[in-house]
């Protein structure tokens, strides 16, 4: 079974938000994950990757 998935980066709330727009849609929740915030090095530079946050759903039926 493939699971839907959702990820917002930055505002917990608007993760928030979409996850209960899914719960409310009928799908199932069952897992989320929060990564970060942390540092990535790109082109010998650093740059600092905002706090990332990730849920997994059932599809509805």
């Amino acid at each position: 079974m493939k699971l839907i998935r959702i990820e917002r980066s930055g505002n917990y709330q608007d993760f928030c938000r979409a996850v209960g727009e899914k719960v409310i849609e009928g799908h199932e929740f069952v897992k989320s994950y929060e990564r970060g915030p942390r540092d990535m090095i790109k082109h010998k530079e650093s740059h600092l990757v905002p706090k990332r946050y990730t849920a997994y759903f059932k599809p509805k039926g």
